[in-house]
């Protein structure tokens, strides 16, 4: 499943404990961590921009390079993002100056140009060495610095191209120029914005999402029909054995009997919600306590067949999005895996709670029937805290 929030949850921890906060316009130094934060709202406005985006896989920051300029202050920073195994998935250059843009730039590639040596070529090849300092001079002018020995030079990344340290001045008049030319004060405003979604990743059960949010910008909060009623537990099921996919399913037929008890009443099998439990188990080939998740839809289309219950949609989505959970209007199994608190579990979700931040992210908590509460008085994070997660649509005739 394509899923950012482990690198949000990852990265928004860091910047909270930071504790950024933006200077007046006086003061336009921009720090590595100020910097860090500007590229980690951009790349969410990215992912939310941009639909086919490779980040939206999951991605984090890996190295860090500092860029200079001929006073050898911080010009720019550079962060290389790499995917949750590691693959190098692009970068983002950020300016440390507040007067100039706050993206210099952003790929999906593997390495920007300054990065790529151009010795070969240039008729002093082996003469120079590479001091491994990089210098920004604005634009997308990238040069880093080599020695003979002698005399340092910058070389011109893009072309290969070399100047002695000592005939550098006009670099730093075009640069005066630059910044002269920008304001920018209100772009880094809207970029230099932490947002205060601290979800749990250790300890008991969610009960109150708002208690891990704060600063946020809106928040909008919804439950399906007839949410609030008694629900079984995995412990009511024992024959063949206890196994939460089919007691989510079981909640499941619960609800749409209690919705029209005549219509449906082939899924209260027999005046026993152990036997419905029994066959739903048998149907979903559940094996001792485990269910394989793309047997879920399978499952659920034998039952309904074998009872005589059409339905208009039961589909297994390995997308789960903010608009998947917030169009259900009827409960869906919900499926975490690698969960701090559930492991990999299956639930009944029933509605939801989201909050929003001024930097696009939403924050959004599913509230859930978990197996273990005849109340769906709990909540799971849609992301945070766990690994990945699934969801099967059903919606009867």
């Amino acid at each position: 499943m394509k899923k950012i929030l482990i690198f949000l949850i990852v990265l928004s921890l860091f910047l909270n404990v930071c504790g950024f906060s933006l200077e007046d316009e006086s003061c336009n130094n921009v720090s590595i961590d100020e910097a860090r934060l500007v590229a980690f709202n951009h790349i969410v406005s990215v992912i939310n921009m941009d639909t086919d985006s490779i980040w939206k896989e999951g991605v984090k920051f890996s190295l860090e390079n500092v860029l200079y300029d001929l006073d050898d202050r911080p010009s720019a920073y550079y962060f290389t993002l790499t995917n949750l195994e590691g693959k190098k998935v692009g970068y983002v250059i950020v300016g440390a100056d507040r007067d100039y843009v706050p993206i210099i730039e952003y790929s999906y590639c593997e390495e920007p140009v300054f990065l790529k040596d151009k010795l070969s070529g240039n008729g002093i090849n082996g003469s120079l060495h590479k001091e491994n300092r990089y210098y920004y001079f604005k634009g997308l002018s990238y040069f880093c610095k080599y020695s003979d020995g002698k005399k340092s030079f910058l070389m011109d990344m893009n072309n290969g191209e070399t100047i002695e340290m000592n005939a550098t001045n006009e670099f730093r008049l075009e640069n005066r120029r630059a910044l002269e030319s920008k304001n920018m004060y209100n772009v880094w405003e809207s970029l230099l914005v932490t947002n205060s979604s601290n979800p749990p990743t250790s300890g008991g059960c969610i009960y109150d999402p708002s208690a891990y949010e704060s600063s946020y910008v809106s928040s909008n909060q919804s439950q399906i029909g007839l949410w609030n009623q008694s629900y079984n537990i995995t412990s009511d099921f024992t024959v063949p054995n206890s196994a939460c996919a089919p007691t989510a399913a079981t909640n499941i037929f619960l609800w749409w009997y209690n919705k029209d008890s005549s219509k449906y009443y082939g899924l209260y099998d027999s005046n026993n919600w152990v036997d419905a439990y029994q066959d739903i188990y048998t149907d979903m080939e559940t094996t001792g306590s485990s269910t394989l998740t793309y047997k879920l839809p399978t499952g659920y289309m034998r039952c309904f067949n074998d009872k005589g219950i059409s339905y208009s949609e039961l589909t297994l989505d390995t997308n789960v999005t903010k608009s998947d959970i917030e169009n259900q209007t009827k409960p869906f199994h919900y499926c975490v895996y690698g969960h701090y608190n559930y492991g990999n579990h299956s639930l009944v979700g029933v509605g939801y709670e989201i909050y929003n931040y001024s930097n696009g992210y939403s924050s959004v908590y599913v509230r859930v029937a978990d197996g273990f509460s005849r109340s769906a008085n709990r909540f799971v994070h849609n992301g945070v805290g766990l690994s990945d997660t699934d969801m099967v649509k059903i919606c009867l005739n």
